[in-house]
């Protein structure tokens, strides 16, 4: 049985349905610090960042949505107006990923 994995792009970011197995499958040929942001299990104002670290190495961040529209379902799948992760905020997702990668560049050294 063959699995699809699809992305879909909300305000021109792309936010994956993929499943934690197939963004492990899809970012293994990518280059390290490739990354996916896709809809975290923990709610809806809640995303999931997984980032490829080293061959066979992901790390998985969450990041809480915040100053986020709950008028419709079409608000709902906006990306919050500020991105959280621990006590950092951050406007956008480039700048999560950029976080990220600053967190684990001693694997790239």
């Amino acid at each position: 049985m063959s699995f699809e994995c699809i992305c879909y792009i909300f305000k021109e970011v792309s936010v994956s349905e993929f499943p934690c197995w197939c963004c492990v499958q899809y970012l293994s040929d990518k280059d390290f610090g490739e990354s996916i942001v896709r809809p975290s299990s923990r709610g809806l104002n809640h995303l999931t960042l997984m980032i490829k670290i080293s061959d066979n190495v992901y790390a998985n961040k969450e990041i809480i949505e915040g100053e986020k529209e709950n008028k419709d379902i079409v608000s709902l799948q906006r990306i919050g107006k500020t991105l959280k992760i621990g006590n950092e905020t951050f406007e956008d997702l480039d700048e999560v990923r950029l976080y990220i990668l600053t967190k684990f560049q001693f694997w790239y050294k």
